[in-house]
Parts: structure tokens; C-alpha cells; sequence
């Protein structure tokens, strides 16, 4: 059987430190200890705010504790990035071959896995 892969980590990360939903709420600044339950069941994507004092908390950034929003992000900004960048694809004109160099860039790193997903 396939085990479930979670959404995201917050559950994992609050429950290794033997933190309460009410306890995370609070040190966020959040009123309804509710609101933790949600993001950790994925019925609620965090703010920003929430999603850094997450990073600040637990020493993982974003990008590790919401790994299915992450992965959602980054397809939907690279459909759109490589089509940004054919739209520049034969300019010769400096600003444009600027913006294509940060949509390659961009590109590569998307496509490319990160040494921190490969376990280095």
C-alpha cells in the first residue's frame, strides 16, 4: 500500500516539537487555533506573514514545509515564463535580452533540482 505523502509539514514539524495547534496559533499571532488545523489538513494556504514565521519557527523555509503548493507555484510561473520569454526569443534589444536571461535562469532552476532536494 502507498503511503500518503502530506500536503505539507506542518503537522510533522508541530508534532516533533510537542507544540499544540493553540500553541503554533498564538506564537504566529493567529486568534483561532482553528486556522493552524486548516493549513495542516491543505483546506487553507498560509499567508505569507504565516508562512515565514513557519520558516522562523521551525528552521524550514516554505519551500520544504508547503512542498505541494511550491510544486503547484512553480508550474504555473513556468508555463507563463516560457512563454514571456518566446515572446523576447529574436529581440536583440538590451532590456529584453536581460528579461530573457532572468526567465532562463529562472527555467534552469525549475528544471534542475535543488541540492537541498537531493540531499547535499
Amino acid at each position: 500500500m502507498k503511503e500518503k505523502v502530506p500536503l505539507n509539514y506542518v503537522r510533522t514539524q508541530r508534532r516533533r516539537w510537542a507544540l499544540t495547534q493553540k500553541e503554533v496559533a498564538g506564537l504566529l499571532g493567529i486568534e483561532d487555533h482553528a486556522c493552524i488545523s486548516r493549513i495542516e489538513q491543505g483546506e487553507r494556504i498560509p499567508s505569507l506573514e504565516s508562512a515565514l514565521a513557519l520558516e522562523v519557527l521551525f528552521g524550514e523555509p516554505p519551500k520544504l514545509l508547503f512542498p505541494h503548493i511550491y510544486a503547484e507555484t512553480e508550474e504555473a510561473l513556468m508555463v507563463r515564463a516560457a512563454a514571456l520569454h518566446e515572446s523576447f526569443i529574436h529581440s536583440i534589444k538590451p532590456r529584453e535580452k536581460r528579461k530573457r536571461e532572468l526567465l532562463e535562469l529562472a527555467l534552469q532552476r525549475a528544471i534542475a533540482p535543488s541540492d537541498s532536494a537531493k540531499g547535499v
